[in-house]
């Protein structure tokens, strides 16, 4: 058999694969992977996407609702995709489905593993023959599949894949694996990665009224359930109806349907062996997930919760579960907040724990994110309008490696004090308060985000809080009564970010004085994409003890740029040429500085220079203040 009727035979099996298999069953009847498969969306959004240029809204400009790219999309667009999620997010339903999809096209070679172990990459290509190895040799495109990305170490993934990537510009690859730990993952070059959505009420309408609709009414009442966002829990929903929680409807699905592609699934059988643990105490529940904390902590979540529904005390798992690592201090942290009359003391022992996981950073900086949410939520301890003293000292201003930011030149620089960090939604919702003002923020009010950075702001709006925060201090005597809080110019953000370090040829110059490193700054290599609390990246901190400088938020300065965005007008050196004009035309764009967290490594440096008009915002967008003494 040549390699043409190979590929055709193995196309046609793709095709068929999974077409006769029920996926779940709706009323007792079986459905298929063609009839039964709901697109996912990404937490990726075209808005991300046209913000890479800094494109932004301006002030009289409605915000939309986000439009979210699918994953058929992507991988449609990305040669080489790592798509996570939790157990029951859909990602092996979402291969099945890509792997009938791409068969249709001739000129590609959809190939689908589904890994329970560590192989060796050079071993999935060999299968079938080297049926892969062999049609790349013959120019066609092969899509590999690879499910269950998580038994893979990351560096031993990517150091196998980079030669077949090198030598084969036409082999394609999308990993599926666990949120954790490959959200964790260290990327290798010309790789996304994105994780997949939970489902939006409205999919789940269209999807039921277009396919069930005498169910439509019924699931109408509960459509915007937490329960049913998960893909798995909404399958189980639509064969055996609504139950009080995940423990249950898994138990009611498995006695309900027969055998489904649905009840096999990891995420099922682990709901049932927790329902099997419904009578262990909390220390034993502990030890299961110090052993395997990926695996159990959320279908021990679902436990607990069924406790507390029920109205038996979860007081004692909530004091064993610390001492199963960073997964049992968050899960603690979970069924406190839901404990009918939670204990002072046990706040403030979680507290304490929160805050040392945030400031050490010794745990994922997934951990990391949800412990500083959870510090958020119940008052974050840490001083967030700090402010560190700059010395006075000579700045080297510019690099040679952008464009932009040449030439390079030494300029003396004045003692003075710079924010910490950039201003947190907790202080600028103080600022609306007060003054009425605006805010456009989605994100700013949710009290899980009160310690991350304000974005959404104009650069009046930045300059109006400056501005009130001067009278507040003055009031308070934190500053004297001639000092002025207002944005940096672009010289004083600068030195806060680079401090003494001189020009490097070879090298972008970061906070760190060394190359980029993803837990160094929240940038394009974090994954995030999106603002997390500020002060997660202590590796990141600049010479004189500024946070996320390089990474986060673009930030705003004071220093104008010009009214064409490729080219200042106000070019380096820099100059007193009335570049700190602070009344400028609408159309002049403002300097923005440090890069956001979808901006690559060469934007999020200590001397890239962005811009924007002064009437722009976004949701990257955000700023820290100075004090100029009088």
């Amino acid at each position: 058999m040549n390699l043409a009727q190979r590929l055709c035979l193995w196309r046609a099996r793709c095709q068929a694969r999974g077409a006769d298999e029920a996926l779940y069953r709706v009323a007792g009847q079986p459905v298929a992977l063609a009839d039964g498969y709901v697109p996912l969306l990404l937490d990726y959004t075209h808005e991300d996407r046209a913000a890479k240029g800094l494109r932004a809204f301006v002030a009289d400009q409605q915000k939309g609702p986000p439009v979210y790219f699918s994953a058929a999309q992507l991988v449609d667009e990305a040669p080489l995709l790592l798509l996570h999620g939790p157990a029951g997010s859909g990602k092996s339903t979402l291969a099945r489905h890509l792997l009938r999809h791409l068969a249709r096209d001739e000129a590609v070679l959809p190939v689908y593993h589904q890994v329970t172990a560590p192989v060796t990459l050079s071993s999935l290509l060999a299968e079938e023959g080297g049926l892969a190895l062999a049609a790349l040799e013959a120019g066609y495109t092969v899509t590999l599949i690879i499910d269950g990305a998580e038994h893979w170490q990351a560096e031993t993934f990517f150091n196998q894949a980079a030669p077949y990537v090198m030598a084969f510009p036409r082999l394609r690859m999308l990993l599926l694996g666990r949120s954790e730990p490959c959200r964790e993952w260290g990327l290798a070059a010309q790789w996304q990665r994105h994780g997949l959505l939970p489902l939006q009420a409205e999919q789940r309408r269209a999807f039921i009224a277009q396919r069930w609709p005498a169910l439509a009414e019924s699931f109408a009442a509960r459509g915007d359930a937490h329960l049913l966002s998960r893909p798995a829990a909404f399958a189980l929903a639509l064969g055996v109806g609504d139950a009080p929680g995940e423990l249950a409807l898994a138990e009611r699905g498995a006695r309900a349907a027969g055998d489904t592609t649905l009840l096999r699934s990891r995420y099922v059988q682990d709901l049932l062996s927790v329902g099997r643990w419904r009578g262990a105490d909390g220390p034993v529940l502990a030890a299961h997930l110090r052993r395997e904390p990926q695996r159990w902590a959320e279908p021990l979540l679902y436990l607990a919760q069924e406790r507390l529904r029920a109205g038996v005390p979860v007081d004692d798992l909530i004091s064993a579960l610390p001492a199963a690592g960073a997964a049992g201090l968050l899960l603690a942290c979970a069924l406190h907040q839901q404990v009918p009359a939670p204990s002072a003391a046990a706040r403030q022992t979680l507290l304490a724990a929160l805050r040392v996981m945030v400031e050490t950073a010794r745990e994922p900086l997934a951990s990391r994110v949800s412990a500083a949410q959870w510090l958020a939520r119940w008052g974050d301890p840490r001083d967030l309008q700090a402010l560190v003293e700059v010395p006075a000292g000579t700045l080297t201003l510019g690099s040679l490696r952008h464009a932009n930011s040449a030439p390079v030149s030494q300029m003396p620089m004045a003692a003075y004090r710079i924010g910490r960090s950039p201003v947190c939604n907790r202080d600028y919702l103080a600022f609306v308060a007060a003054t009425g003002r605006p805010w456009r923020s989605e994100q700013g009010r949710l009290p899980e985000r009160a310690n991350a950075p304000a974005v959404d702001l104009t650069w009046h709006d930045a300059m109006a809080y400056c501005a009130w925060l001067t009278a507040q201090w003055r009031a308070q005597g934190r500053i004297a009564a001639t000092d002025t809080v207002c944005l940096p110019s672009e010289p004083q953000w600068e030195y806060a970010a680079r401090g003494p370090q001189p020009e490097s040829v070879e090298a972008d110059v970061y906070p760190w004085a060394g190359p980029w490193a993803p837990d160094h700054g929240n940038g394009e290599e974090a994954a995030l994409n999106d603002t997390c609390a500020v002060g997660l990246f202590p590796a990141g901190r600049s010479p004189w003890g500024c946070d996320d400088l390089c990474g986060q938020v673009w930030e705003w300065t004071t220093t104008l740029w010009g009214e064409d965005m490729a080219t200042p007008r106000f070019a380096y050196p820099y100059a007193e040429d009335g570049r700190e004009a602070p009344d400028a035309p609408a159309e002049v764009r403002r300097v923005l500085r440090g890069g956001c967290f979808s901006s690559p490594a060469w934007k999020a440096c200590c001397t890239y220079r962005g811009s924007l008009e002064p009437e722009g915002y976004w949701r990257g967008n955000g700023f820290r203040v100075v004090v100029n003494a009088g």
